[in-house]
């Protein structure tokens, strides 16, 4: 009964409901951060879940029920072992915690996911990134299963019930090609990193196919779709048959005819931006980065809203113990380019905390916290240039959500996180990515340093990623708001013509959420000050919102908030860096 709710609100309303705020102090975060000296010898890998941390997540609740389980397994390919109820760390490959949010009764709606993989180094890195792909799977089913039928109708309306062939054939094409490379490039460490996603993913196909109910059964296809959610966006676009003349001929006429049926009486929207630019899969985020003055603390925080389908929400930490991040270095090849990894200085663990959903294993949103220092987010742009729909193919190319997932595991900087992710651009779920190195921020410092900040924004055959820390230092703010800044992105996109045709909405300066924070951003003074500016909507009256709550168009920076409760997720990040 809650997915129909669900669907059935989002094929009547089209509104967001799904909504996140997360917002973190620097110099809370940091300070928080483990030293390379003891790590070793200090943090342990969350065995006992019942002792949660004090920064603890607020979604422990009477209402909630929590589903613990280990996996007991030898090797890949051998027989997978479950034991619910269990928290092993000494004899388990792999160990989660779940806190249902979907339950009636829960005070937020958002499940809490701990998954954590043995420290033992009689596993190899496949077999223990597997167990944990398969713990969650078998832990998170009927989520996966309620969020497929969600997503299933906001891809393709009511009425398919299977993906279609063209979907489908992309799809697989992609999963053949990441398998070949993997199998082919045993001494590449990039295609190792992959190797180690799709041994994740594989775990969580075979998690959720064992402990699904019957009737409910997905295949590898229907996961790896759900993986791809942000990448379909492009795809489907890059698919889909047009036959209106839309200005945006790339934009699927099942969200088009949307479009029109939700503004049609909406006369102070022109007509253009009825058709064209209200689509909820595309723009969906906004991001902020401040810094007080005199560099007192350092603030970073994402809005992402979305319609009802989107409303099964997770919050997952990872915590894997891998070999490879236990090494005294390696060289690499790839793309014809040596380097060195000298892991010597990195954490003996990869610890990642962000927003998701059942079945994704990345954030989508985007949102990560590392324990390599590292803040990232993103918000959307797209493009308007529809001679780039042939570049995108489904082989020769890296999907957008494994390359963040291999950057965010590996990368120790802004400019290491933008050169990874920059590999086997596949063009698809095209985003403006900001990354900020907590580790660089000390509070008053008298000058930030420089790779603070680091912006990167991708297209089909562009990735531009530049040190933006200079822009941090001048104006006390970083702003994201789904359209492109560097004028390279803006020019191939088409965001330059759609501004000379159509004016401010397509404006770097100009648009509704460049002027709010623009007038909002340089008055935060403290911490309440800046959730205040991201939980902000008075789109009735603020001169900036054209009269109207869309967020592309509008003042929005938190959509329709009277649908929801605020979610202020401190406490999740603070709880990543703590010490157990």
């Amino acid at each position: 009964m809650r997915t129909l709710i669900f669907k059935w609100a989002f094929g009547l309303l089209l509104v967001a409901s799904c909504v996140l705020v997360s917002c973190v102090s620097a110099d809370a975060a940091a300070s928080n951060l483990p030293s390379n000296d003891n790590i070793n010898d200090n943090w342990r890998p969350l065995p006992q879940f019942s002792r949660l941390p004090p920064f603890s997540p607020p979604l422990a609740h009477p209402a909630v029920p929590r589903f613990t389980a280990t996996v007991y397994l030898d090797s890949l390919g051998s027989k997978v072992k479950l034991r619910r109820g269990v928290l092993d760390h000494r004899h388990g490959a792999a160990w989660a915690v779940f806190d249902d949010g979907e339950f009636d009764g829960s005070p937020t709606g958002w499940g809490v996911l701990y998954v954590n993989s043995t420290r033992s180094q009689r596993l190899d890195d496949a077999t223990k990134m597997y167990a944990a792909g398969y713990v969650e799977g078998a832990l998170t089913a009927p989520n996966i299963y309620n969020t497929w039928l969600n997503y299933m109708f906001g891809w393709f309306g009511a009425n398919i019930t299977t993906v279609p062939d063209q979907y489908a054939d992309f799809v697989k094409q992609q999963i053949k090609f990441l398998r070949t490379q993997v199998s082919s490039n045993q001494t590449s460490s990039y295609w190792q990193e992959v190797g180690l996603i799709l041994s994740q993913f594989d775990g969580l196909v075979q998690g959720y196919a064992d402990n699904c109910q019957a009737g409910q059964q997905l295949d590898e296809l229907a996961l790896m779709m759900l993986n791809m959610n942000g990448d379909f966006i492009t795809i489907q676009s890059a698919l889909s048959p047009q036959d209106d003349g839309s200005t945006e001929t790339g934009k699927p006429l099942f969200r088009r005819r949307a479009n029109r049926r939700m503004y049609a009486d909406a006369e102070h929207i022109p007509a253009h931006l009825r058709d064209n630019l209200f689509d909820w899969g595309k723009y969906h985020c906004s991001s902020l980065v401040r810094v007080l003055p005199d560099n007192a603390d350092l603030f970073f925080s994402h809005d992402t809203w979305g319609s009802y389908n989107t409303a099964i929400r997770i919050y997952k930490h990872y915590h894997f113990w891998l070999i490879r991040d236990n090494k005294k270095g390696s060289s690499e090849s790839d793309g014809g380019s040596d380097r060195v990894v000298d892991s010597e200085s990195l954490p003996a663990s990869r610890r990642v905390s962000f927003s998701s959903s059942p079945a994704f294993l990345s954030s989508v949103d985007d949102f990560y916290l590392t324990n390599r220092g590292l803040a990232v987010m993103e918000t959307t742009n797209e493009f308007y240039n529809n001679s780039l729909f042939p570049s995108i193919v489904p082989t020769g190319v890296v999907m957008s959500w494994i390359r963040c997932m291999v950057a965010t595991y590996t990368a120790t900087s802004g400019a290491e996180w933008t050169s990874v992710f920059a590999q086997y651009n596949s063009g698809t779920y095209n985003n403006q990515w900001i990354i900020v190195d907590l580790k660089l921020f000390t509070p008053h410092q008298p000058r930030l340093a420089d790779n603070t900040l680091w912006i990167s924004e991708q297209l089909p055959l562009l990735v531009h990623s530049e040190d933006m820390t200079e822009f941090l230092r001048e104006h006390g703010y970083w702003a994201s708001y789904n359209v492109p800044f560097f004028d390279d992105v803006r020019e191939l996109s088409g965001f330059n013509s759609m501004e000379k045709k159509f004016g401010i909405p397509y404006s770097w300066y100009n648009c509704s959420r460049a002027c709010i924070f623009r007038r909002d951003a340089p008055g935060i003074q403290h911490f309440g000050d800046f959730t205040r500016v991201m939980r902000y909507n008075d789109w009735q009256h603020d001169p900036f919102s054209y009269n109207d709550p869309v967020p592309f168009f509008s003042s929005v920076l938190l959509a329709f908030p009277f649908l929801s409760s605020f979610i202020h997720f401190l406490p999740f990040f603070l709880s990543l860096f703590r010490k157990f």
